[in-house]
């Protein structure tokens, strides 16, 4: 597999990534937290599950992206420290605006009598807070 088909596929599986976790969220908090259970709302929930489990194991567990992005910096070499600080800055530009607007709108929905805000968004936030800084490296790196 030559570096150009590798990002594209780990692109591919970035986009699965995070489609499924968008998904998940919005299914639960307009399906499932409002009361509505049906077949449909729980089958999208395994698909999204499953999508979710299968991409994060192929696009940041198998490259090692995990252990590169958790790793402590004495275990890393000069370019690896580079690359890790340059995805966890990006990361964190992109997380701080998009955890504090969905928090902003919790409180907003609160105010219309909408749950917004319980257990599984701050399940969401953890997960995507973990899981930024090796998107970027996935998405950015032309071979990981």
């Amino acid at each position: 597999m030559n570096g150009a088909q590798s990002q594209r596929q780990r692109r591919g599986y970035v986009v699965l990534n995070l489609a499924c976790l968008i998904i998940l969220e919005l299914i639960y908090h307009w399906g499932v937290a409002g009361g509505v259970h049906n077949p449909v709302a729980v089958g999208l929930i395994v698909v999204c599950l499953t999508g979710l489990v299968l991409s994060f194991l192929q696009v940041i567990w198998r490259t090692g992206l995990w252990g590169l992005t958790h790793a402590k910096v004495e275990n890393l070499d000069e370019r690896q420290v580079m690359v890790t600080h340059e995805a966890l800055r990006y990361s964190y530009v992109i997380f701080v605006p998009c955890s504090l607007l969905l928090m902003f709108a919790a409180v907003v929905a609160t105010d219309f009598g909408w749950r917004f805000f319980d257990v599984v968004l701050p399940a969401g936030l953890l997960y995507l807070s973990h899981i930024l800084p090796a998107i970027i490296l996935a998405w950015r790196e032309k071979v990981v």
